[in-house]
């Protein structure tokens, strides 16, 4: 029976969905109930990673230290993760207060065809011996054979884990099977999946990357994340009992989990909404989703219009400048 390690992005996709307005006390609890439940690794941090907290993407409500600290002091066997994306992050003062703080594992974030601006960040995280895992964001945008060079890549730079992160939820399970299959054959590293769920398949992709190989599930209880969410950790959790799978975490654990984001966190749950599935359909950023919103209304244009633009300017995540000039260029063409 395969084991698979269950990656809990709640504490850090699910900050999209608050506006990055997570309270101390929301980590907290969280962190208490994820170790009492054996949830294996738990990410937390602003919806951009460390450093992300700005006017362009949304201020959080706490700082990366504060939100850090409030976890790790309720973690003994759950391990701490933090996001690490290449132009938000600085080594020397966010990836480096995070090392201080106890972060156990860093992943570091990249568009899936530029996986060379990581070298820096894994050198450094490499050196202060935590553990690194590499994300390929916005993975449908890429054939499986060119992800797979940028994953072989990422493996010689030390990662000892390669995410693929479905960041538009555009991927189907076909798509899924091709891309993580091709990596677990090729790769001496483990692989994982990033599933949103724009289109409805979070939970069929995330299972679809375990048949291919792959040994890390990646989710949030409740599905809790940005734009139309995330995987729900406790469902997938569920399924993997019946498929054969074993998980660390106990199911009991993973639903108190879930009942809490609903009960004590959550404002709204995430769903396939209008824009989610536009969004998903066009390849367009999840994250994207309140920008476009906001543009749309104060340019008085469709949103679906501005993200069909996006999606074929082939936009991506830290380029949120473009949605309010498309915005306008389509206003102006009207």
């Amino acid at each position: 029976m395969r084991t698979i390690t269950l990656y809990d992005s709640t504490l850090r996709d699910g900050n999209h969905a608050l506006k990055h307005a997570i309270t101390q006390e929301q980590i907290e609890n969280y962190a208490k109930l994820a170790q009492d439940a054996g949830v294996d690794i738990i990410e937390v941090g602003h919806g951009n990673g460390l450093g992300g907290s700005s006017l362009q993407v949304g201020t959080a409500l706490l700082s990366d230290t504060q939100m850090i600290e409030s976890a790790k002091k309720y973690l003994s066997t759950t391990r701490l993760a933090a996001l690490v994306l290449p132009g938000f992050a600085s080594l020397k003062r966010e990836v480096s207060d995070a090392i201080s703080s106890g972060v156990d594992i860093f992943r570091v974030g990249v568009h899936c065809s530029e996986v060379s601006l990581s070298i820096g960040y894994a050198d450094y995280i490499k050196s202060a011996g935590k553990e690194l895992y590499v994300s390929l964001m916005m993975s449908h945008m890429l054939a499986p054979e060119a992800l797979l060079e940028q994953a072989l890549l990422a493996q010689s730079y030390g990662a000892d884990g390669l995410f693929l992160f479905d960041s538009a939820g555009y991927m189907t399970p076909s798509m899924v099977h091709e891309r993580v299959s091709l990596l677990v054959q090729n790769l001496s590293i483990p692989v994982a999946f990033h599933a949103h769920n724009n289109m409805g398949l979070a939970v069929a992709n995330t299972l679809e990357s375990l048949a291919a190989g792959a040994s890390l599930a990646d989710g949030c209880s409740r599905g809790f994340g940005a734009g139309a969410g995330n995987a729900p950790l406790e469902i997938v959790a569920a399924l993997c009992e019946r498929e054969g799978y074993r998980c660390k975490a106990g199911l009991q654990g993973l639903l108190a989990l879930a009942e809490y984001v609903e009960k004590g966190i959550a404002t709204e749950l995430p769903h396939s909404d209008m824009l989610s599935i536009l969004s998903g359909l066009y390849g367009v950023f999840s994250g994207f989703k309140p920008h476009v919103a906001r543009a749309a209304q104060e340019m008085q244009v469709e949103p679906g219009a501005i993200l069909q633009e996006l999606g074929a300017q082939r936009v991506i995540a830290g380029q949120e400048d473009m949605i309010m000039r498309v915005a306008k260029q389509i206003k102006e063409r009207r």
